[in-house]
């Protein structure tokens, strides 16, 4: 039999091995729960909240009556197949997705690593265990009281085997339509979304794409045939977190959702529970604590790290903060009200003080200023520079910059990105804004004027002095910025001394947008994926996996070898070095820069990364060597692999 992804050993043996027993407790709320449903669907009755358990039974039974009417003749497979699909679709927060049906001994069942819990089905009875139901195996009823195997059709999405779609991004699908026999329907399919506005199918069912976050319906027609599906729209996965202020910083987020972090544990922010003096640094990536630190924090699809502060963001669109509150970064009250850290995770409040911040796909952390998107496209920030007025006043909760309500005088956010003290936002139309802290001199805004830079604006380009326009992605770095446009070219504005903005210029500053110049200095670096602004550094990534890199390399941040040919910087970019100090850096699907180090992810699963190593920073195992690698070298993993996807 195949056995559950990362269930821990042994898990289904106790699952099997347990005694079988009712819980009272656990079975009216099972059965509550489950009985919301059923009285939805035969159309009256008390609403769920005010069902006693034994409404909630009376209305099963009498959906479960008006089912039998039409019931059919299946075999006990198919009427478990058909009770696990319903359980999907009604409870995806506790069975999320379409899990395989596996065997063992007597038992069909489903894992869900998600949420860690199971469902199974066994001699016509239905059996649930796991984190939402206690670690012993619950028998909650007959299956026949749960749903009758009736003669009806069925619809699951095969593909993405998750049952999840990532935020604006399209998704190959797949669906599989049953007749009410069981029998897959060959041939052509259609499909039409149930909300639109929130998920969007292609005709023929062979994409989707998520617009909105949580589990959203589809109708899947063959003929006269239909039936519906459901699809959980999720944050897309950012598993790099180092920005340009993390400082000997590294954090990732793992396909499993946990936050794996080493480096200098500046104000708690390797989230161990322990403060810099009980906890200098660590030199082997290691899980986030949870908020309680009984465990992992759980769920999460991207990280941002910044200057000793870190944010993650969750499957549901919740965020969690932990590190330096000097600024109140963390958007939320600290237990202790004595420290100005919180070295444990905690959620970001909602914009009045209370409850969670939600419905957010992507964060981002600089020094003292926090940025989160939320999923309609509204830019929430909170700490300092927040972009709220014309000062420099901290916010402690979440709140919108001037003119970045969605039906603001810019539009929709679709990505934001915070640099030291300052901000920035692609909007939808492809036009960047920009505010905060104007350097002086440095240009990092990219605008001309500076009586509204504590306000969002937009960045021009030197030329013509023009808005820049047609940008799909961007990189707020210390001081300096870079965004790629529709066609692949790199821009870039603020501090060029260290040769950072990749004009073969080591000198003055660029307040407006130039294009980086090619590798040999031709008129522009070309073929680009991906940016990513670091201290005075800077690294793209192209779209065949190979790495570039310019700007300051005192600590290696350039990855340009053993003989470090180009000195102290370079103002034009060079391809990264391959981890044996010759040929180039390639297969890479990810890149982050750090303040005076950077990382990429290949697509392999290695985690590389070159520049300072002190702290631990490049994951080698200790945290006594200092000094400074221009070779890239291979992260050690949790448990001494290298693999980290």
């Amino acid at each position: 039999m195949g056995a559950p992804l990362a269930v821990p050993s042994g898990a289904f043996s106790f699952f099997v091995m347990t005694k079988m027993k009712l819980k009272l407790n656990r079975w009216i709320g099972w059965w509550a729960l489950a009985g919301s449903a059923a009285l939805t669907a035969c159309g009256g009755g008390e609403s769920a909240a005010e069902a006693t358990p034994n409404a909630v039974a009376g209305g099963l039974r009498a959906h479960v009556l008006q089912l039998n009417a039409t019931a059919g003749t299946v075999t006990a497979a198919e009427a478990a197949r058909q009770l696990m699909d319903f359980g999907e679709r009604t409870f995806p927060n506790y069975f999320p997705g379409h899990q395989a049906t596996q065997v063992f001994g007597p038992y069909l069942y489903r894992y869900y690593a998600e949420t860690g819990n199971y469902l199974a089905v066994y001699n016509g009875h239905v059996y649930v265990t796991g984190t939402a139901f206690g670690a012993d195996l619950v028998d909650v009823g007959a299956l026949s009281q749960f749903i009758t195997p009736v003669a009806g059709a069925t619809a699951t999405l095969t593909s993405p085997s998750t049952g999840k779609a990532a935020w604006r991004v399209a998704k190959a699908a797949q669906v599989e339509l049953r007749d009410a026999s069981g029998n897959v329907i060959s041939g052509a399919l259609s499909c039409s979304s149930d909300e639109p506005v929130a998920l969007s199918v292609a005709a023929d069912c062979s994409s989707i794409t998520g617009q909105r976050l949580g589990s959203h319906s589809i109708t899947v027609s063959s003929g006269a045939t239909n039936a519906k599906v459901s699809v959980k729209v999720v944050p897309a996965a950012q598993p790099l977190g180092q920005q340009a202020n993390a400082d000997a910083l590294q954090m990732v987020v793992t396909v499993d959702g946990r936050v794996l972090a080493w480096g200098h544990n500046i104000n708690g922010v390797l989230g161990q529970g322990k403060s810099t003096s009980e906890l200098a640094s660590l030199a082997v990536p290691t899980p986030v604590k949870s908020a309680d630190a009984a465990g992992s924090l759980q769920g999460i699809m991207s990280v941002s790290v910044g200057a000793g502060v870190a944010l993650a963001v969750t499957e549901d669109g919740e965020v969690y903060s932990w590190g330096s509150s000097f600024h109140e970064q963390l958007g939320r009250t600290l237990p202790n009200s004595n420290l100005d850290f919180a070295s444990l995770p905690g959620k970001v409040q909602g914009t009045t003080g209370t409850g969670s911040l939600n419905h957010i796909v992507a964060v981002s952390i600089g020094d003292g200023n926090a940025m989160a998107l939320a999923d309609d496209g509204t830019v929430y920030t909170w700490g300092a520079y927040a972009g709220h007025d014309n000062t420099t006043t901290f916010r402690k909760v979440p709140g919108i910059p001037s003119g970045l309500q969605v039906t603001g005088s810019w539009g929709p956010a679709v990505a934001i990105s915070a640099g030291w003290s300052w901000n920035s936002a692609l909007m939808a139309d492809g036009r960047v804004l920009s505010w905060g802290f104007r350097n002086t001199g440095g240009g990092n805004l990219g605008r001309a004027d500076a009586t509204t830079n504590y306000v969002p604006g937009p960045v021009v380009t030197a030329d013509t002095g023009a808005v820049l326009t047609n940008i799909v992605s961007l990189s707020a770095g210390y001081m300096h910025s870079l965004a790629v446009d529709s066609s692949g070219r790199v821009w870039a504005w603020g501090d060029r001394t260290s040769g950072q903005l990749g004009g073969g210029v080591n000198s003055s500053t660029s307040s407006f947008a130039t294009l980086v110049k090619a590798v040999d200095g031709g008129p522009t670096l070309s073929n680009i994926a991906m940016v990513a602004a670091g201290g005075n550094h800077s690294l793209a990534l192209d779209k065949s996996g190979n790495v570039y890199s310019w700007g300051l390399a005192t600590s290696g941040e350039l990855g340009d070898g053993p003989n470090r040919s180009a000195g102290n910087g370079r103002n034009l970019p060079a391809p990264v070095a391959g981890a044996t100090g010759t040929l180039s850096l390639n297969s890479v699907v990810a890149i982050a820069a750090g303040h005076n180090g950077s990382t990429a992810l290949r697509s392999d699963g290695t985690l590389i990364g070159w520049g300072t190593v002190s702290f631990g920073a490049l994951a080698q195992g200790s945290t006594t060597v200092t000094g400074l690698s221009a070779v890239p070298l291979a992260a050690l993993g949790e448990t001494g692999s290298v693999t980290f996807m």
